[in-house]
C-alpha cells in the first residue's frame, strides 16, 4: 500500500494581538485549510523609524558625535542604516575638548617678558595650568614682566670738542651685550661776559647740555679762574642747567682785563672741562691786560 503525505495549506492568518512596534511583538495565527485543528503561531516586530545623525566634530565647549541612526520610536541607536548593529547612544558621543599645546616656561630678560609653563588651546585661545585642561587661567597670569636694564655708570668714550659732540656709553649689568650710547656737549649761554669794577652784583655764567641728556649741575666738580681753583665763598651755584655766579668780592680781587673761567664736570670718573673768557672792566672802559692776562 502506498502512503501519500500531505503538507499543510495555511490560510492568510489572523492577527491575535495589536500591530507590532519596533519594541513589541505582534502575533498571527495560521490555520490549515485541510484540517482546522492544525494551527501555528508566528511572531513579528514592526520596523524602526530611523533618523540619520551625521558625524559632527566636537568643539572646545560642545560634544560631537559619530555617524549613527536613531529610532524615533524606541530611541535605540544603530551603527548602520539597516538597524542590524545596535550600539549605545553614549558610544556615539565625542566629548568636548580643547586642543592644547604646551607653552614652555621662559625666563624674563631685560627687554622681553617671560612666562610660566602653561597650556593654550589652539582653537579658542584659552589657557590652562595643566595638560588636561582642568584648571583655566588667564594668559595675563602667565606673564613674568621683563626685568628692565640694570645700567652701570655712564663712561666717556669720546670727549667733546668745540665743534663736535662727545659720547658716553653705559652697559647693562645683567647682559653686557646691552649697551646704550648718548652724545653730549656743554656750552656757556652768555654772550656778554663783562663785569665792571665796583658793580653791585656778581658775574653770572650759565652752562647747559646742548644735547639735553645731562644736567650739568649734577656733574659739577669744580671751578677755576686762570687755572686757580675757586674757594666755596668765591662763587655760588644753582640749578637751571648750571648757573655759576662769581661773587663781587672775589671779582674785585682780579685785575682788569680778560680772564678764563673753567668748569670741570665729571661723568663716570672722567673729567671734562669747558672754558669761557670774561672781562674785568674799569668804569668808563676796559683796562689794559695785567700780568698773566690775555688780550681780547
Amino acid at each position: 500500500m502506498t502512503t501519500i503525505e500531505f503538507s499543510h495549506k495555511w490560510d492568510e492568518g489572523s492577527i491575535l494581538s495589536s500591530a507590532a512596534t519596533c519594541l513589541d511583538q505582534g502575533e498571527i495565527l495560521y490555520t490549515c485549510q485541510y484540517d482546522s485543528t492544525h494551527t501555528k503561531k508566528e511572531y513579528f516586530t514592526g520596523n524602526h523609524s530611523f533618523t540619520h545623525h551625521e558625524a559632527a566634530s566636537a568643539t572646545c565647549t560642545e560634544n560631537g558625535n559619530s555617524e549613527h541612526w536613531k529610532c524615533d520610536v524606541c530611541g535605540k541607536c544603530f551603527s548602520d542604516a539597516d538597524g542590524e548593529t545596535e550600539i549605545t547612544e553614549a558610544s556615539t558621543v565625542i566629548p568636548a575638548h580643547h586642543t592644547l599645546s604646551k607653552v614652555n616656561a621662559k625666563a624674563e630678560t631685560c627687554t622681553e617678558n617671560g612666562n610660566s609653563e602653561h597650556w593654550k588651546c589652539d582653537v579658542c585661545g584659552k589657557c590652562f595650568s595643566d595638560a588636561n585642561g582642568e584648571t583655566e587661567i588667564t594668559e595675563a597670569s602667565t606673564v613674568i614682566s621683563l626685568l628692565g636694564h640694570d645700567w652701570n655708570e655712564w663712561i666717556v668714550i669720546k670727549k667733546p670738542t668745540a665743534s663736535e659732540n662727545g659720547e658716553v656709553q653705559r652697559v647693562c649689568n645683567r647682559d653686557d651685550s646691552h649697551t646704550e650710547t648718548r652724545s653730549f656737549n656743554f656750552a656757556f649761554t652768555e654772550t656778554d661776559t663783562t663785569w665792571t669794577i665796583n658793580s653791585d652784583g656778581g658775574l653770572t655764567l650759565t652752562v647747559k647740555d646742548i644735547t639735553d641728556h645731562f644736567d650739568p649741575f649734577d656733574l659739577f666738580k669744580g671751578a677755576f679762574v686762570d687755572e686757580t681753583g675757586l674757594e666755596e665763598n668765591q662763587y655760588t651755584t644753582e640749578r637751571g642747567s648750571f648757573i655759576l655766579t662769581l661773587m663781587p668780592e672775589y671779582l674785585k680781587t682780579l685785575s682788569a682785563g680778560t680772564h678764563t673761567l673753567r668748569i670741570d664736570l665729571e661723568i663716570g670718573g672722567t673729567v671734562v672741562s669747558f672754558e669761557k673768557t670774561f672781562t674785568i672792566a674799569k668804569s668808563g672802559g676796559v683796562s689794559s691786560p695785567g700780568t698773566g692776562e690775555s688780550s681780547s
